[in-house]
């Protein structure tokens, strides 16, 4: 019994297979950059700018920052799978003055096939919560 795949010109086939190998990588890429929601109660201040958000690899080692404007919802993507992540934010007023960080909050960007994350939220105000996308 001959298959589908018999019946096919040898240069047919080494497409077909070229291009599940593409889909393949492709899909195993995507799967590695992640994505984690933060938000966090706004700043009653007047004179209030915006927002930083501070994350890194490390407690307290922040090794990247990104002004996310005056929003109180922000996305950060391209997050590595198995990695753990701390963020805080921070709030600037209109003359560029930047306040102290808020509470740190940590999440483990889950690797492929585990189970679904639940975050780690300390209490209290300032609170930066994480969620994955």
């Amino acid at each position: 019994m001959k298959t589908i795949a018999n019946r096919l010109p040898r240069r047919s086939r080494s497409l077909i297979l070229f291009s599940v190998l593409l889909a393949a990588i492709l899909f195993s890429v995507m799967a590695r950059a992640e994505t984690v929601t933060l938000a966090w109660d706004p700043n009653s201040e007047p004179d209030l700018a915006g927002y930083r958000l501070h994350y890194g690899a490390a407690s307290g080692n922040y090794t990247h920052s990104i002004d996310v404007g005056n929003v109180t919802l922000y996305a950060i993507d391209g997050l590595s799978s198995g990695q753990t992540y701390y963020f805080a934010a921070t709030a600037y007023n209109s003359d560029g003055k930047q306040s102290g960080y808020s509470n740190e909050v940590s999440h483990t960007i889950p690797a492929p096939n585990s189970p679904p994350f639940t975050p780690t939220v300390p209490s209290g105000p300032s609170s930066v919560l994480a969620g994955v996308a």
